[in-house]
């Protein structure tokens, strides 16, 4: 790490007044789908607040893979309201297709959040961001065999709020946002509303002919409507906006031959502003509704609707020889209904989820030399419908050692039509259903009242399916691939020490997958298919010390291996997205000035990947790269407001994450160095 990050943080403590009662924050989480302490839970989970996601820069689901051991989320081609999101192994890589399913679950509320197109949209008005490592088959169900992200917004009660922010900073980038909240009836009715708004007017990528790209304009509104008149009965019902418009992925061009930028790092040789842009337009609504039956037993339901529509135009050369363009539409509907209840010994949940989603795109190439026949068009249709039904408890055994078993029943039924208009049309009709039964198994013992340690055998499952990005060749169209499973075991420890100082939690995981789903370059195409059988070792380490009063170091660390067992794939192959070692370490610090009721803040952090291939061919590797952040904030000691200036990759550091080798050479890059100055108000 660099030398520079250690010497601020030792001057932090050095500012640092006398030890006083510094204690660190137990956050409350719902990983289990109950609230709880997070040092409780036994479960690999990274919790975020809003004060810590501003501080490590957390704006969308796109900067949490810096943040938390063994995820990586990466820029890709296509809409850029998608990403690449991989943990302990299991990846998306191309999500911005109808038929791109996530191994890691993403919900909002408690909804789940299906398609990945529309995974990295701004966050709004969060109360807090969970991260759940590892396979939450039981509770969490489809798509969730790596992991879930949960993110909770705020609910409005007897307590009023108001906050605003504006913010300014490089390549022309203006945000404004701010949120409402009250009781109309006190006591027992409460409404909120939160509203953003982004543009950027410039960008970081040069383009000789068309300047500057990187531009976009964001939106995004929510509502909220809280009924809790009735000591029995909680409702919310929230309805929310997004929309996302931006130049597009700009894709930098590179030689095959010299594995070089053809011109420069941050040059994009596309000719024309039409052949890139993305928009994404997202809307939906849930209900939320909570009855107590009795003392110990509670029922709920969760029910939500959600649309989205999403386009996007890219040159997949980034020289203006490869023309893509997509244009697709899903909606989605879910149901759950919860019974929760909780005795002496025993905490348990029994559960129903169903699922129907519907969607289309058209795909098409409109110039690709390379192949024979010239431009296509692919017109697909697909109508998933998923059903299951789960049930979980944690036994008692004694005050200290608790038993956990859960299972699920999933069935998925998909149906899936393709048409391709090219020099040699071709269309048909495939339909599958599957099924499995993932079963979970625990035990936790409280050491002491400062340290928790668990262990957990668990299993994850998720569906095969069809094939969208094609390319116009039906033969690929026509390769189904099965469903991939985990078995994961795992190992933790949770630990308070010196007085609630210093905090360390850490877990071992051995993860085997069958029959792995990874998208593998084929026949001028990206189909996706079974690869083979993976086992995947890590270790997985957070670490926070807040030593003294207004000073906190923090250090999140992961290390993953993986040895890969297949008849496709060379045997000497990696997983893409899977860095051996990643790392982040920073300090956060607050100290008041004088008796006037300011206080400055000021904090860095320094963030680690090692290198990895972008994807399962393993034809680009991504070298090693460091980036380092920091910001210093002047404010009032009781939070009524703030001025911050922030900075992010201070040294200038030139990275790419991602990309494609061959026909053609590409790589996705990293921003150069960045500031953003932000006002904020609570009133």
């Amino acid at each position: 790490m660099k030398k520079a990050l250690y010497g601020a943080v030792s001057a932090a403590a050095l500012l640092a007044p006398v030890v006083a009662q510094a204690a660190i924050t137990e956050m409350v989480v719902s990983a289990e789908r109950r609230e709880e302490g997070i040092q409780t839970v036994p479960i690999a989970v990274s919790a975020f607040s809003p004060d810590t996601m501003e501080n490590l820069g957390i704006d969308s689901a796109i900067d949490l893979g810096a943040a938390v051991p063994n995820l990586k989320t990466t820029q890709v081609t296509g809409g850029t309201s998608a990403i690449q999101l991989s943990m302990r192994g299991a990846n998306v890589q191309i999500p911005g297709l109808n038929t791109s399913e996530s191994p890691v679950g993403i919900y909002t509320d408690g909804v789940y959040r299906g398609r990945m197109s529309a995974a990295n949209l701004e966050y709004l008005d969060v109360e807090r961001i969970e991260v759940l490592r590892g396979p939450q088959g039981t509770l969490y169900g489809r798509n969730t065999l790596a992991g879930a992200i949960n993110v909770v917004s705020r609910t409005p009660g007897d307590e009023s709020w108001a906050s605003a922010k504006v913010g300014y900073g490089s390549w022309e980038t203006f945000e404004v946002g701010g949120s409402v909240g009250a009781p109309i009836k006190e006591g027992a009715l409460a409404g909120s509303l939160a509203v953003q708004y982004g543009e950027r007017n410039d960008g970081y990528i040069d383009n000789p002919t068309l300047g500057d790209r990187g531009a976009y304009e964001n939106y995004a509104a929510r509502a909220k409507l809280h009924y809790y008149g009735d000591d029995d009965i909680d409702i919310t019902v929230s309805a929310f906006v997004e929309s996302s418009e931006s130049d597009g992925y700009n894709a930098i061009p590179y030689s095959t031959a010299t594995q070089m930028p053809l011109v420069d790092f941050y040059t994009n040789l596309t000719p024309s502003d039409s052949l890139n842009d993305s928009d994404t337009d997202v809307w939906g609504f849930s209900a939320d509704a909570s009855l107590n039956i009795s003392d110990s037993v509670t029922l709920r339901s969760i029910t939500s609707y959600q649309d989205i529509e999403d386009s996007f135009a890219m040159d997949l050369s980034g020289a203006g020889f490869i023309l893509v363009d997509s244009d697709a539409q899903m909606d989605q509907f879910t149901q759950e209904v919860q019974l929760l209840g909780s005795g002496e010994s025993l905490d348990w949940i029994i559960g129903l989820f169903f699922m129907k989603e519907e969607g289309s795109q058209s795909y098409g190439v409109s110039d690709w030399p390379i192949i024979a026949g010239g431009p296509f068009v692919e017109n697909t249709a697909s109508d998933t419908t998923s059903i299951a039904l789960f049930a979980e408890g944690t036994y008692a055994v004694t005050d200290r050692l608790s038993v956990t078993a859960g299972i699920r029943w999933t069935e998925d039924d998909k149906e899936f039509e393709y048409a391709v208009i090219s020099a040699s049309p071709d269309d048909f009709t495939l339909d599958e259903s599957f099924v499995s039964v993932t079963p979970k198994i625990g035990v936790d013992f409280q050491l002491n009242d400062d340290i928790l340690l668990y262990a957990t055998a668990s299993s994850g499952f998720q569906a095969g399916g069809f094939q969208t990005l094609t390319f116009g060749n039906s033969t690929n169209a026509r390769l189904f691939y099965d469903p991939m499973n985990v078995i994961s075991y795992e190992v933790g420890m949770k630990g308070d020490f010196l007085d609630n100082r210093l905090r360390i939690n850490g877990n071992v995981f051995f993860a085997q997958y069958e029959d792995l789903q990874a998208t593998v370059p084929l026949n001028f195409g990206f189909p996706q298919l079974n690869v083979g059988d993976v086992d995947v070792t890590g270790v997985e380490l957070e670490v926070v010390a807040e030593p003294v009063d207004g000073l906190d170091i923090f250090l999140t660390a992961g290390y993953a291996d993986d040895d890969i067992d297949s008849t496709l794939l060379a045997s000497d192959i990696k997983l893409p997205a899977l860095p051996e070692t990643t790392a982040r370490i920073g300090f956060n610090y607050e100290r008041p000035m004088g008796n006037n009721n300011l206080a400055v803040k000021f904090g860095a952090d320094h963030e680690y990947s090692d290198s990895y291939f972008a994807a399962i061919d393993n034809a680009v590797h991504v070298p090693s790269y460091n980036r380092t952040n920091a910001y210093i904030a002047l404010g009032d000691q009781d939070d009524k407001w703030e001025v911050r200036l922030s900075g992010r990759n201070l040294t200038d550091e030139d990275d790419f994450v991602s990309g494609l080798g061959g026909l053609p050479e590409i790589r996705t890059i990293l921003p150069p160095r960045s500031w953003m100055l932000t006002a904020k108000f609570n009133f």
